[in-house]
């Protein structure tokens, strides 16, 4: 059974996510002290974590950063009031898997951390991504300009709902070329821009073309 842990200094918070989440059938532990989580995130090693941003103490984005450099892989979902673009940039660099705003249905946490588990993998070069993230709440050319921001040069990978894999490569900001279901560059991009569901994941890599697309991402 997957234990996910979930601090948050709200304790009416936590008795919704134990309520929810076990009738969901997951193992939850709730924790409204974020140093105790921090320590028990250590110890025990949950399958998922689940954040609040904005707790006493420990901030939550400081948590994340302690977590991840104590050695945890495992996904990271942020809850927030807190829903604009740079708070999300902010979430995933510090290596949050995914981030949900509040309030939020319950049933759409689930499917999150549902996309999270299943988004645990590594890239082909070995690279950690760098942005994870389900494709139900974010456009694909969102993603991108959100790719552009971070990373000079990118490949976004799109898994859609039916396991299908499919890339697309920025080069200094640029797009330069894709690949989706046996086509390549400008066909391969446009169907990916249509996809919106299933999970996407960013990672640092270059990539070399003869011909590429070179396209602005305001220009989808």
């Amino acid at each position: 059974m997957t234990r996910i842990l979930a601090v948050d200094d709200d304790p009416e918070l936590l008795a919704v996510l134990q309520t929810k989440l076990t009738a969901a059938g997951y193992e939850v532990e709730t924790e409204p002290d974020p140093i105790k989580g921090l320590q028990r995130v250590e110890a025990e090693v949950p399958d998922l974590l689940i954040l609040d941003i904005r707790m006493p103490i420990l901030e939550g984005r400081e948590f994340c950063i302690a977590a991840r450099d104590s050695g945890f892989e495992n996904p990271i979902i942020f809850l927030t009031a807190m829903g604009d673009i740079d708070s999300r940039i902010n979430a995933y660099r510090v290596g949050a898997t995914g981030f949900l705003a509040k309030p939020f249905d319950p049933r759409l946490l689930v499917e999150r951390i549902e996309h999270a588990l299943r988004s645990r993998v590594t890239s082909d070069s070995g690279n950690r991504p760098v942005l994870i993230g389900n494709l139900e709440h974010e456009s694909v050319p969102g993603i991108l300009e959100v790719a552009r921001l971070i990373a000079e040069r990118s490949r976004t990978v799109i898994e859609t709902s039916t396991e299908e894999l499919g890339s697309i490569w920025m080069e200094r900001r640029l797009i330069v070329d894709a690949e989706f279901s046996g086509k390549r560059g400008r066909p391969a991009l446009d169907d990916l821009l249509k996809v919106d569901a299933g999970v996407f994941r960013v990672y640092e890599e270059s990539h070399a073309t003869t011909n590429p697309l070179n396209l602005q991402v305001s220009d989808l």
